[in-house]
């Protein structure tokens, strides 16, 4: 007789990324609407949900930290829900983990040297386990999600719209021993805030 444990499928620990804009500032592009206009309309909506690359439009474009009270600039931070913003501290301590799940595309900041990471990487919902928030027949978001396997340290998903970035277990021990500030973690993979 075969061991228990060797049958057992062993599931992955995935994590869900969430801006932490209580503690950190959030980010923002100087003039987004001349990006929308270098992109064009069409291109800016979609590239995250399609998972469009950015690398042959991108110009290096000029952002800033919108601080409030007691917040600080983070290492890493979000977006949209496509792109993490990174210090050069942490594009240089997560690039081995994220060179295979997208691009990194230079930011000019007053802030210091700053990276757009542009997440490229999908991976499929184990459905069995997944559940859609559905609502006059429009998904509205999850009810559950879990992943069977992920190849990727850092991964969307297009069962949640894209509208979710998770991670590996990995990718969340370099953050948290890099000791890289800005966003958090949470096991519940249908968490929006935190």
């Amino acid at each position: 007789m075969k061991d228990m444990a060797s049958r057992m499928l062993i599931m992955p620990i995935i994590y869900k990324m969430l801006m932490n804009d209580i503690a950190f500032a959030p980010f923002e592009f100087d003039d987004t609407n001349a990006i929308v206009d270098h992109l064009g309309a069409q291109r800016y909506v979609n590239f995250g949900p399609s998972a469009l690359s950015l690398r042959g439009y991108w110009q290096e474009w000029r952002g800033h930290f919108v601080l409030e009270d007691q917040q600080t600039i983070p290492d890493i931070t979000f977006w949209t829900q496509n792109c993490l913003v990174l210090s050069a501290k942490a594009k240089s301590g997560l690039n081995n983990l994220l060179r295979d799940c997208g691009e990194f595309l230079p930011i000019h900041c007053q802030d210091g040297e700053y990276y757009l990471f542009n997440c490229l990487a999908r991976e499929a919902a184990d459905e069995s386990k997944s559940e859609k928030k559905i609502d006059r027949g429009l998904q509205r978001g999850v009810e559950a999600l879990a992943f069977k396997d992920t190849s990727h340290a850092v991964f969307q998903t297009p069962y949640d719209l894209t509208n979710g970035m998770y991670c590996s277990a990995e990718f969340k021990e370099t953050v948290e021993s890099g000791a890289l500030s800005g966003i958090v973690f949470s096991l519940d993979l249908t968490q929006d805030f935190v």
